[in-house]
């Protein structure tokens, strides 16, 4: 259910001080996102629950048309995926919206965040 969150499921620390050299970093970062990738951590909370490593193994696909694909029935298996400002956001083709920030070194990627149902969540993923 809450692979959704994986995009997330998407740490995405970008800052903006206004000048063009900041909006081609950032759109550098968001690039370093298309592909696909392997949740190799998970970690998700709700309620006072704690959910570890519950969608390790399950792959997110980022498009670079806006769409995204996913193993994990719980985010939709597809949707649309969009960055306002700092934040990553994915509407689920089951209508969960997720809001995350993002980041990628390498290739390694982390997304933390929350989704629109109260679940908060911390992802790492590896490109396969």
């Amino acid at each position: 259910m809450l692979l959704l969150t994986l995009i997330a499921a998407v740490s995405f620390t970008l800052v903006s001080c206004g000048d063009d050299d900041d909006d081609k970093n950032k759109a550098g970062e968001v690039t370093e996102m298309y592909g696909l990738w392997v949740c190799i951590t998970s970690e998700d909370s709700w309620s006072g629950y704690i959910a570890k490593d519950q969608f390790v193994g399950e792959e997110l696909t980022i498009n670079s048309d806006g769409t995204y694909t996913s193993t994990a029935e719980s985010f939709g298996y597809t949707g649309k995926w969009s960055v306002s400002g700092n934040s990553f956001v994915a509407k689920t083709s089951y209508g969960k919206t997720i809001t995350a920030t993002f980041s990628v070194s390498g290739n390694y990627m982390t997304l933390s965040g929350k989704t629109n149902e109260g679940v908060t969540f911390n992802y790492h993923f590896r490109r396969k």
